[in-house]
């Protein structure tokens, strides 16, 4: 199946000349660009999709790296030595 140029509509068969549903005539040459146009525009917005990922995610990690912890680390304690607790 393929789109018509005129109402996106996806059930019109490459092949037909009349869109079934606008009865719009739609030549062969026309058909063709559209879907050559439509599958070019899917992988271009494809792969600006994934660089733009490739770029935004290291960024990302970069700069929450910078970020300070929400609670400062506490004291160390050691397990070495017996626990007091008389007050």
């Amino acid at each position: 199946m393929a789109n018509c140029p005129s109402c996106w509509k996806n059930d019109k068969s490459f092949f037909a000349i009349r869109c079934p549903d606008c009865n719009t005539v739609v030549s062969f040459v026309e058909q063709l660009l559209h879907s050559t146009m439509r599958l070019i525009a899917g992988i271009i917005s494809t792969v600006v999709f994934i660089a733009f990922m490739l770029w935004a995610v290291p960024t990302f990690v970069d700069w929450a790296e910078t970020l300070e912890p929400a609670n400062p680390p506490q004291a160390e304690i050691n397990f070495d030595e017996p626990l007091d607790f008389s007050n």
